[in-house]
């Protein structure tokens, strides 16, 4: 790509799109091999995948590799100033083996060096070599490792930070160059074991699925991964959202079958009680079904956290819809004195629609909708990274 074409690059940045495409990077050659000439190499393959519209390109790290291998900070810094409006990240980071300041100095400025397109990818790797170089013992990784999370997370927010660890000292410790984006660039987490998923999900912003999973496994932690963050309130990832158009969708089909429900139980009801009883009756009866149905398919919430909660304000909404049925009912015998039960239940189905409509609205913004929750001390607060499709080169996992 020529400079000019750099530049209009620069300016304009590529429109969002539902998946991104990511180029993965390892720069693993032959020991022996021609190190400056395979960095020409990768960088024609990065040149390649910005001019034809990908949206990120990917670094790697490994201590002690069996093939030569380039350290990261160099290696993305000079693959940032070929990107253009690419996103950078680093998938991954050995965070248990690094020092926090460190970490935090170091991938704020590479923000900066990014223009505020950097993704900090971490992970507790899988090679024991690397963490007997750096004398740090199995059982102390995990420790280590969400030690080091959190106060990068709290340098990286310009907090004073205060730490003794064995690994790293820090009295009232300010940094002086914080990244770009605010109040962090995004983390994600790599994780292989179900327990490595609950971390993920509790601390980090996406989950870097191992490659080498089956399917079955992948669709099973996904499942762990999403349960997780709902009860920890924590917001799913943008591309496990479902779009407005497709929950108004679940929600009419559930509202349907719900307003079938109400007419044969009414029309079974009203045999043997009054109109207004038995509409009451069998709008209680069908609005906890509805709720608990929407809860599940409309809002893909599962379990038993906050169901009383969503129960209790599904009922209020659906008195919001049984004064809309008990007036239109009202109006129709001041109106008539003695309606045929074909004419009831039609004036009820159409009020019943009509109040779907402010059901879904409240259902939108109350019922399934929870405050933020306050700031933990690792969960992070900025939102989500978009997924992205890695396509990858060289050997490394």
């Amino acid at each position: 790509m020529s400079d000019a074409r750099g530049a209009e690059t620069a300016a304009v940045a590529p429109a969002p799109r539902p998946v991104q495409i990511g180029l993965y990077l390892t720069n693993q050659h032959p020991v022996g091999a021609d190190m400056v000439e395979a960095l020409r190499g990768q960088i024609r393959l990065l040149h390649h995948a910005r001019d034809h519209g990908w949206d990120s390109v990917w670094g790697a790290q490994h201590f002690l590799p069996t093939m030569a291998m380039t350290q990261p900070v160099p290696f993305l810094a000079r693959l940032a100033a070929e990107a253009g409006e690419m996103r950078v990240g680093l998938g991954i980071l050995l965070l248990a083996l690094a020092n926090p300041l460190d970490v935090a100095e170091t991938y704020a400025s590479m923000d900066v060096v990014s223009g505020g397109r950097f993704t900090l990818g971490v992970g507790l790797g899988y090679r024991d070599v690397e963490y007997d170089a750096f004398g740090v013992q199995r059982r102390e990784r995990v420790r280590r490792f969400e030690e080091n999370l959190r106060l990068v997370e709290a340098l990286w927010a310009g907090e004073a930070v205060n730490a003794e660890l064995a690994w790293c000292r820090l009295n009232d410790a300010t940094l002086t160059i914080l990244p770009v984006q605010r109040p962090r660039p995004p983390l994600w987490m790599a994780a292989d074991s179900d327990r490595a998923v609950e971390r993920a999900a509790r601390m980090a912003d996406s989950w870097i699925i191992n490659p080498h999973a089956t399917t079955s496994t992948i669709a099973r932690q996904l499942q762990l991964f999403d349960q997780v963050r709902r009860e920890l309130a924590r917001p799913p990832l943008p591309e496990r959202q479902v779009g407005l158009a497709e929950r108004a969708l679940r929600f009419a089909v559930v509202g349907v079958l719900s307003t079938v429900a109400f007419a044969v139980l009414y029309l079974l009801l009203r045999q043997v009680m009054p109109a207004q009883a038995a509409n009451l009756l069998a709008l209680v009866s069908t609005a906890i079904g509805n709720t608990a149905m929407n809860r599940r398919f409309t809002y893909g919430l599962r379990g038993r956290d906050r169901l009383g909660r969503h129960q209790l304000r599904g009922l209020a909404s659906f008195f919001v819809g049984w004064s809309l049925t008990a007036s239109s009912l009202w109006l129709l015998h001041a109106a008539v004195a003695s309606p045929g039960r074909g004419v009831e239940i039609t004036v009820l189905t159409v009020a019943n629609l009509v109040a779907t409509l402010v059901r879904f609205s409240l259902f939108q913004t109350w019922v399934f909708t929870e405050p933020a929750p306050a700031a933990a001390p690792v969960a992070g607060v900025a939102p989500a990274a978009v997924g992205t499709a890695v396509a990858a080169t060289g050997g490394a996992r």
